[in-house]
């Protein structure tokens, strides 16, 4: 699922291109790499890997939510 939810992330900045995307594309590279960094470490720290997944999915929900909103750049 975790997986899903990245890929499906970096698909969705590559065609919202704003000021706004950019933000949360740097956050969403940034906990990409402290996920898989986490992960592929031989004892990994599971409360870590906890904190990043709710990060990632909270990230998603933010940026579902503001990819709905009315676009006030274009006025």
């Amino acid at each position: 699922m975790l997986e899903s939810t990245l890929l499906l992330l970096g698909s969705v900045f590559k065609l919202w291109q704003t000021k706004e995307a950019q933000k949360y594309a740097d956050e969403y590279l940034e906990l990409n790499q402290e996920y898989y960094a986490e992960s592929n470490k031989d004892r990994p720290d599971m409360a870590r890997l906890d904190e990043l997944r709710f990060r990632i999915e909270l990230l998603a929900r933010v940026v579902g939510t503001a990819i709905a909103k009315p676009n006030s750049e274009a006025k």
